[in-house]
């Protein structure tokens, strides 16, 4: 298997921040940059190299059919439907060779899901909920700091969100 530009790409940009440059001074980058920050973390762990890269790509992925699974299971209660999950989403990743951070996009919308569905199955009021809201707003951060335009629709769209669940925590019972 081999690597498309965007890869090649991504690791000199993690490379790069190995090496203490900078995002925006140092180097030449259109998005922003958590995702390199996080792979140069994982480098810096495993060693760069094509096989480290591979490894953070499938991590991620992994991360994602068990988030996946997770809320699946949480919803449904459904097995079937969790396995068919997993089993799809890790071959669609099977088939995405190393990370990028539109895949690593996918995990914060995930645990905000996860989050909210915690909150509403213990009926914890959004103005209660101070460490959740706050868990919320750290993972909203990591989706605009991976990708400012998707992580800003993201943003945007739980503040739609947020106005819809005052709206119903307002109404009488």
């Amino acid at each position: 298997s081999t690597l498309n530009i965007d890869d090649l790409i991504n690791l000199h940009m993690i490379e790069k921040i190995m090496n203490g440059n900078i995002p925006y001074k140092e180097i030449n980058i259109i998005i922003t940059p958590l995702f390199h920050y996080i792979g140069a973390l994982f480098m810096k762990v495993l060693g760069l190299s094509f096989r480290s890269f591979y490894l953070f790509g499938a991590l991620t992925s992994a991360i994602i059919c068990v988030l996946g699974y997770h809320i699946i299971m949480t919803q449904t209660k459904n097995t079937k439907i969790g396995y068919l999950w997993t089993a799809v989403f890790f071959w669609l990743f099977s088939q995405i060779q190393c990370a990028n951070y539109n895949i690593m996009l996918l995990v914060f919308p995930m645990l905000i899901i996860i989050l909210e569905e915690y909150r509403y199955r213990c009926k914890i009021d959004t103005r209660k909920g101070k460490m959740i809201n706050l868990f919320v707003g750290i993972i909203l951060s990591f989706c605009v700091l991976t990708k400012h335009t998707v992580g800003s629709i993201f943003l945007l769209l739980y503040f739609i969100y947020l106005i819809y669940i005052k709206k119903q925590e307002s109404k009488p019972s």
